[in-house]
């Protein structure tokens, strides 16, 4: 991550506009950069830059039973929005999402082409830790760790799914069928056509 071509790459990428098959076009609404590392002031200046594309850096909580999502802090020296992600809490709930057999509320629905990179290696990354029973000081807590150093020691479809999930709690984004948006769209028509006839007389 040495220069700044591979930031000029990183923005050109997350400000595309992707196309489906069936034309539909999607945009990236919210970003999350994990700023623990060796660039922490590279990736809280890229975000700072881009708040208001919602590109946001966040950084994993030490505590085990934090809140999924927190207040932003800006607390830094480049003055960047950092949120602070409960990684555990959000692992707890990925879990229990994956445990889902039926499609509904928290059904996780992946690809099933070929190519789309959910292969056996992806869900072994997914799945590769574990929630297990420690004890600090006497003091009992949860902790998530790799189930082992084998075929399971990349968790970075883990970290990736579950900084993701942060994103969309981050935005509030109202997660809808069809159907419902086309409600909910129809809706808000109505009420719009009605506050439209209030504040003219009634006269469309």
């Amino acid at each position: 991550m040495h220069g700044d071509r591979i930031w000029e790459e990183l923005d050109t990428f997350l400000a595309q506009t992707f196309t489906k098959e069936d034309g539909t076009k999607l945009k990236i609404i919210c970003t999350c950069m994990d700023e623990q590392g060796h660039f922490t002031n590279a990736v809280r200046k890229f975000c700072k830059a881009r708040f208001h594309r919602k590109v946001f850096a966040i950084r994993g909580s030490n505590n085990s039973a934090a809140a999924y999502i927190q207040k932003p802090k800006k607390g830094n020296r480049e003055k960047a929005y950092v949120f602070e992600i409960g990684v555990d809490t959000g692992k707890s709930w990925l879990m229990d999402r994956l445990k889902l057999e039926k499609p509904g509320p928290g059904y996780c629905h992946f690809p099933l082409e070929q190519g789309k990179g959910y292969n056996e290696k992806y869900f072994k990354g997914l799945t590769s830790e574990k929630k297990v029973l420690r004890y600090k000081m006497g003091r009992p807590y949860f902790a998530w760790e790799l189930k082992d150093k084998g075929e399971h020691k990349r968790n970075e479809p883990l970290d990736c799914r579950n900084y993701a999930t942060a994103a969309i709690e981050i935005t509030q984004l109202p997660l809808k069928k069809p159907e419902e948006k086309k409600t909910a769209a129809a809706g808000a028509a109505t009420v719009r056509r009605r506050k439209k006839r209030k504040s003219n007389g009634g006269i469309l």
